[in-house]
């Protein structure tokens, strides 16, 4: 495949070194020591920095309507109970669905960051959507 190949020879008695001892009879490069490898493979190339995000394309897209369900119902509990943050229970309870799919809805919130789970399975709006 004309790529370069480097290995760490073993004795002649080890059978397991067989396999590394043919590819340097065949012209692979014998590696030394850890700076004989990293001198053999050159100057590894510097990778750009990541790019931070534009202030204008942090914008909230919109979300998928049962997405905007799940957000809404926990808008509403937590109005109702004067709380922070509304157990996984009663959210799904108030949705009537079952406990895989306002989990996973859940969970697809928590990625976009528009809500946070809290210890005790409960859930509230994160600040950035507040």
């Amino acid at each position: 495949y004309g790529r370069d190949v480097f290995v760490l020879p073993g004795t002649l008695d080890n059978p397991r070194a067989l396999g590394c001892l043919g590819l340097v009879n065949r012209g692979a490069q014998i590696i030394l020591s850890e700076g004989h490898l990293l001198e053999a493979l050159g100057a590894l190339p510097k990778l750009d920095q990541p790019q931070p995000l534009a202030p204008e394309s942090k914008q909230e897209l919109p979300l998928e309507p049962a997405l905007e369900q799940v957000l809404q119902a926990i808008e509403a509990l937590s109005e109702a109970l004067a709380e922070e943050s509304v157990p996984f229970d009663l959210i799904v309870q108030t949705m009537k669905l079952d406990s895989g799919s306002v989990s996973g809805a859940l969970l697809q919130l928590e990625l976009l960051g528009r809500v946070a789970q809290l210890p005790g399975m409960r859930y509230r709006q994160s600040d950035s959507c507040s």
